[in-house]
């Protein structure tokens, strides 16, 4: 999704997987996870290298409130967010995974993937949708 925005080596790695964007093969993620890797890798060299400043601390107030945020996590985004008390416990949260909001993929991948997979044989057929469910 972010092609351009990449480290010059995760770039090339991309080139050498031959993944053109966008990449709308499921089977091919753990290829696309191990390009991020490599950009993680030359942005952390880069933060060791120039360092980071460290913010003043402040002293913790709690107070009645709810927070929300989206995380990017390994299969998609995380939702996640949570109501606090005036002592700031935490009263509820709700936590919606990439899985979850990921199943329309699965109902379109798999109809797609269907008709040219119909030859095999059940037990080929039930690892290679589970390995489409995971990937």
């Amino acid at each position: 999704m972010n092609y351009d925005s990449l480290c010059q080596g995760p770039k090339e790695a991309s080139e050498k997987a031959n993944l053109k964007p966008p990449v709308k093969n499921p089977f091919k993620t753990t290829i696309v996870r191990t390009v991020e890797i490599v950009q993680t890798i030359e942005e952390m060299q880069k933060i060791f290298e120039d360092g980071v400043a460290i913010p003043p601390s402040r002293e913790v107030r709690f107070q009645l409130g709810f927070e929300a945020a989206v995380t990017e996590a390994p299969r998609g985004l995380l939702y996640h967010s949570y109501a606090f008390d005036r002592e700031g416990k935490v009263v509820s949260s709700n936590i919606v995974t990439p899985t979850s909001h990921n199943s329309f993929r699965v109902e379109e991948d798999a109809p797609e993937l269907t008709p040219k997979v119909a030859h095999l044989k059940d037990e080929e057929l039930v690892k290679l949708f589970g390995m489409l469910i995971r990937a």
